[in-house]
């Protein structure tokens, strides 16, 4: 089997859609040897924000001399992407070994098949032992307590920013999409939490108390102060059992508050800080505030894909890019899935922007872009930007550049498609484009 035939597999496993419990994983596992035994492990859930803290913790661990596997989606361009060890992605000869080993396994419970989530989650599980590291950190695909990641035993938990997303498995209100998150909690495990809505709070706290979980939460237990984010990245200063001033290349006072509740996670961990700095120094996240140039332009390129994220960005954009003559005007290309709150979201982001091109990437839950314009013209502005219609996300880009001068900032956002689609036309190669993965969004 070539790497090309690997991924139809697990790309067709799409076919079995998104599947909420542990049973068959936890089956599958058992017959692998339980390889996720191997080594300790890092749980991180919440809505927003975890990616950032996932691969802060992992830089933190790598610095900190141990060898770090860390396990994250979506990807943008490469299967590759989503199980690295220290910065070095899982080599693709590695992925169709694994692959055959979990499928020789499954012919003994032919009545068990494993979604493509599932079997994302067992390479990465497997290649960890295989390549013999000492921490694996794990971001949850969906929710927490039914997501296929939630078969580790944590030293450590961390819940990020819980907002209101994917209701169709999660539930409908904020508190019910908690009791998901805050099923990774367990008992007597330490658990990280950002600052949290009321709601959402209660839920973490109920669920820490009833596991004896000792519980710390941002900004009463530990904080960031003296936050100075710019163009260049941010400087703060972390408080908790320890102080130290800090810099880093990422931007946006949201995107420190989750470097934070890494280091206290660390803290708690190891106590010693010392390294802190050597870890987040250059700290890079792709599509998580990336800022490139492409044909002598600015393009910042988001992963933004619920209001509360859609918000944080504008916000962002607000006060560091649109301020001390940076740049004079915004250019978005955004496209969204048909399942996501399309008005909240283009109510918190069409208000800094002079210029907006709707784009769709080529996948079936892709609202249509003419749609997302009739939506946006429904929205009370009091300067209502121009709209445009995009054929598709290279026509998108193409729009931008044209509108565009050197003091534009042409913002990408809305959808991990999109941007996986546009990252491609810029020069990241994808194999089987047309095997375009239903979860890249959801999981």
């Amino acid at each position: 089997m070539d790497y090309n035939n690997t991924l139809s597999y697990l790309y067709n496993l799409r076919s079995h859609g998104i599947k909420l419990g542990l049973e068959n994983i936890n089956k599958i596992s058992q017959l692998l040897g339980l390889p996720q035994s191997a080594y300790n492990t890092v749980h991180i859930a919440g809505t927003n924000g975890k990616g950032t803290t996932a691969k802060t913790f992992q830089a933190l661990l790598t610095t900190q001399g141990f060898k770090t596997g860390i396990f994250t989606s979506p990807h943008l361009t490469r299967f590759t992407e989503r199980i690295v060890i220290d910065d070095v992605e899982i080599k693709e000869v590695e992925v169709i070994n694994l692959t055959m080993q979990i499928r020789e396994r499954l012919k003994t419970i032919p009545d068990i098949t494993p979604t493509f989530f599932e079997c994302a989650t067992l390479i990465a599980f497997l290649f960890f032992k295989k390549m013999g590291v000492q921490w694996g950190v794990f971001e949850t695909g969906l929710g927490g307590r039914f997501d296929s990641t939630n078969i580790i035993k944590p030293a450590l938990c961390i819940i990020t920013n819980i907002n209101v997303d994917h209701k169709e498995f999660l539930g409908e209100t904020i508190e019910e999409i908690a009791f998901e998150k805050a099923g990774i909690i367990k008992p007597n495990v330490p658990v990280i939490s950002m600052l949290q809505s009321d709601k959402a709070m209660a839920v973490i706290e109920e669920r820490a108390r009833t596991n004896s979980a000792p519980l710390y939460v941002y900004g009463k237990d530990f904080r960031a102060e003296d936050i100075v984010t710019d163009i260049r990245g941010s400087v703060f200063k972390y408080i908790g059992r320890q102080s130290v001033s800090l810099h880093t290349p990422i931007s946006g006072i949201h995107q420190v508050q989750n470097i934070a509740c890494a280091i206290k996670g660390f803290e708690l961990l190891f106590g010693d800080l010392s390294m802190v700095q050597s870890a987040i120094g250059d700290l890079k996240w792709q599509a998580r505030y990336e800022l490139v140039e492409y044909n002598g332009r600015s393009i910042l390129i988001d992963g933004a894909h619920n209001p509360a994220a859609i918000a944080a960005l504008a916000q962002t954009i607000k006060d560091i890019y649109l301020t001390n003559n940076n740049y004079k005007e915004v250019i978005l290309i955004i496209g969204i899935m048909s399942d996501k709150d399309k008005t909240k979201m283009l109510e918190n982001i069409l208000p800094i922007c002079s210029h907006v091109i709707f784009t769709a990437p080529a996948n079936g839950r892709a609202e249509n872009p003419q749609n997302l314009a009739d939506i946006a013209e429904s929205i009370s502005l009091k300067n209502k930007p121009q709209f445009y219609l995009s054929a598709d996300t290279l026509d998108a880009l193409n729009q931008a550049s044209k509108l565009s001068s050197e003091k534009s900032l042409i913002v990408i956002t809305g959808s991990f498609y999109v941007i996986g689609e546009i990252k491609e036309i810029m020069g990241e190669k994808v194999l089987l484009k047309d095997l375009a993965e239903v979860f890249r969004q959801t999981r």
